[in-house]
């Protein structure tokens, strides 16, 4: 039995009852969408997208609506699916329909934050050639291009090439205040993860007034995350927890998945992890591995980051050999997602370096901090205050080996970044 036959049965046999719209049903969605009941907005649109059968565009609406919610749930790859049944749709029609760039942003996102990269960049080039027959300028669109490219160079440990195009967009006259956020929110990822955390701090807290000014509380929980993460790169679990309990308490409340949900409950287990809580810490691990192959698959990277922190974990605890698995897990991800010239798997390798140092398989570990340094040097990612430490701690084990020439030569390179780093 349709959907839509079930409605008139159900209205009463023999009453005559109106079926609503394609209009009536997408603005119901859009009102549930609103009030955050997602089941309702998907029933809503899915009623809308059988009822316009033999209408390209507005199938297309209705799916990438469909796709919309998805998304919102973290179920990022039935919305990438979504949002590819609406683009074949608006494909078909011969003009470009006025749906056609926000279903292209959309898709881009998606295939982002599902590391598809390579298709995300396709996305985005499309959307370029779409702006340059724009007699009129689509600032919306344009600095969409610029973020997503941003997010996508991150990704790829380009982070140099990540905050130039960051700061493009803050500097320019154009840019409005929501957009501004979202910069400052990737400008702060980029200084995170180069040591920068007073900066980073700064940046988060920015796009964090910002997000709470207009009451957009799924914006408001990424960036409690994030200012979580902040104080975590320190070991302050007490600063991190409470900004990461707020972050949960939203994702739960709004039963939202998917990598945000992953990566707060991650790091509440590293902030456990840090005030010696070992059951909690457990719990939040377990529960974000969990929710990780549940919404996003086994080899996605925050399975990796998880599988990473829990070798930490073990380690921690002395619980070698399960150490041991959980960090081949997360290089396993990295080598086959990243291959050898990311810095995701240079740490992922540095960390099994420090295994089997504690194992006093130096050798072992002097080998890996090689390959480590080697990695991290054809990532092209700008010199760390944690590169100089594994230029020092590989120079120390080369020294067991009475290997005292190479030693002072790294040990030269960790002082030249230090030495910068202090400049700076």
């Amino acid at each position: 039995m349709n959907v839509t036959l079930a409605i008139l049965i159900t209205a009463g046999i023999g009453m005559s009852q109106p079926v609503p719209s394609f209009e009536e049903y997408t603005s119901s969605g859009n009102e549930a969408f609103a009030r955050k009941d997602f089941r309702a907005a998907a029933e809503q649109f899915q009623m809308a997208k059988q009822i316009a059968a033999g209408d390209p565009e507005k199938i297309a609406i209705a799916s990438a609506n469909i796709g919309s919610v998805e998304y919102t749930l973290g179920r990022i790859g039935a919305a990438v699916e979504q949002y590819r049944i609406a683009m074949r749709h608006l494909e078909s029609l011969t003009r470009e329909s006025r749906t056609l760039r926000s279903t292209l942003r959309n898709l881009a996102t998606s295939l982002q934050n599902a590391w598809q990269n390579q298709e995300a960049t396709q996305v985005l080039n499309r959307l370029s050639e779409l702006l340059k027959n724009d007699t009129k300028p689509d600032f919306e669109t344009f600095y969409f291009v610029q973020l997503t490219r941003a997010r996508i160079e991150a990704a790829s440990g380009q982070h140099e090439r990540a905050e130039k195009l960051y700061r493009e967009v803050l500097n320019s006259p154009e840019v409005d205040s929501k957009t501004r956020a979202m910069a400052m929110d990737g400008l702060g990822d980029i200084e995170l993860n180069l040591g920068r955390l007073s900066e980073a701090e700064t940046s988060f807290t920015s796009a964090l007034q910002y997000w709470q000014s207009v009451g957009n509380v799924t914006r408001v929980a990424a960036s409690s995350n994030r200012l979580g993460d902040r104080w975590l790169s320190e070991r302050n679990h007490r600063r991190a927890v409470p900004f990461l309990l707020q972050a949960l308490a939203f994702y739960e409340e709004a039963g939202i998945g998917g990598s945000q949900l992953v990566s707060t409950l991650n790091n509440l287990g590293q902030a456990y992890r840090f005030a010696g809580k070992v059951k909690s810490a457990d719990e939040y691990f377990n529960k974000a591995v969990i929710v990780a192959l549940k919404d996003l698959g086994a080899e996605h990277p925050m399975v990796a980051a998880i599988e990473l922190n829990l070798g930490d974990f073990k380690m921690s605890r002395k619980k070698y050999e399960e150490a041991e698995g959980h960090l081949k897990i997360a290089l396993a991800i990295h080598e086959k997602r990243f291959g050898n010239g990311h810095p995701g798997t240079a740490i992922t390798v540095a960390r099994l370096a420090i295994l089997h140092s504690l194992q006093k398989q130096y050798s072992v570990a002097c080998r890996e901090l090689g390959r480590a340094l080697t990695i991290h040097e054809q990532s092209h990612s700008p010199a760390t205050i944690q590169q100089a430490h594994w230029f020092e701690w590989r120079a120390e084990l080369l020294r067991r080996e009475e290997n005292f020439a190479e030693a002072a030569k790294l040990e030269a390179r960790a002082m030249k970044i230090r030495v910068k780093e202090l400049i700076r």
